[in-house]
């Protein structure tokens, strides 16, 4: 993103996801607003550096057609006012907050998920193309007890404290799968159980990682990088 002040709030210029968005500043939510409205925005952010400051997300039934909704460091108790959202596309919420009920997000295509053991009905999710797992560190060490949105093409994991992908599950069709910094990484075996599909591999900072080499073998494998060394 490409965050710039204007006329004390905040635009991003990047237009990340394709997406027109504004900065919800909390001083200034009625500003917000009516320039949401006038100049036909279909995204939202927020962060404590630019103002916001809110406890919850009541204030989305102003922007409930957004389709961009990308808020990260922040600290919420309430998240109920998310479910005001109609047709989201691309979806964030990054900090402390309340767990999510992924039922009232149908309609998502991509979606950066902070791990929460409490969110449910990801699964449901069935538009979901990109999806990227950040933080996801159980006690036993797997996915097991993870359902990934089923359909996703492109998964994304950082920061897992998995040692192989064994109970990487439930995914039908993934084509892009990368994942960093994930230091506990030894093995990519489980990976086979998608060798018919996957494309693109990209492995970074996880330094345990030494059984890999079998994915070249993957018949529609077009591009592999493991720790910053190009195999295909």
């Amino acid at each position: 993103m490409l965050i710039v002040p204007e006329e004390d709030i905040f635009i991003d210029k990047e237009k990340q996801g394709g997406y027109k968005s504004i900065g919800i500043v909390t001083d200034k939510l009625d500003k917000c607003i009516a320039k949401y409205q006038q100049e036909n925005f279909n995204g939202i952010f927020g962060n404590p550096s630019f103002g916001f400051k809110n406890v919850d997300f009541d204030f989305v039934k102003d922007f409930k057609d957004a389709k961009f909704i990308w808020f990260w460091n922040i600290n919420v108790n309430d998240i109920t006012g998310l479910y005001n959202l109609e047709n989201a596309e691309y979806f964030g919420v990054l900090g402390k907050r309340p767990l999510l009920d992924f039922s009232n997000f149908r309609s998502l295509k991509t979606l950066v998920l902070e791990w929460h053991q409490k969110d449910k009905n990801l699964y449901n999710c069935e538009n979901i193309e990109h999806f990227d797992l950040w933080h996801h560190k159980p006690k036993d060490k797997s996915f097991a007890d993870f359902s990934f949105p089923r359909f996703a093409k492109k998964v994304g994991l950082n920061w897992t404290n998995v040692e192989d992908l064994t109970t990487l599950n439930g995914l039908k069709g993934m084509s892009e799968i990368s994942i960093d910094r994930s230091r506990n990484l030894k093995s990519l075996r489980g990976l086979e159980t998608y060798a018919d599909t996957i494309e693109k591999l990209y492995f970074d900072t996880c330094n345990k990682l030494s059984d890999y080499t079998f994915i070249l073998d993957f018949p529609k494998l077009q591009s592999a990088v493991v720790k910053r060394i190009r195999l295909k």
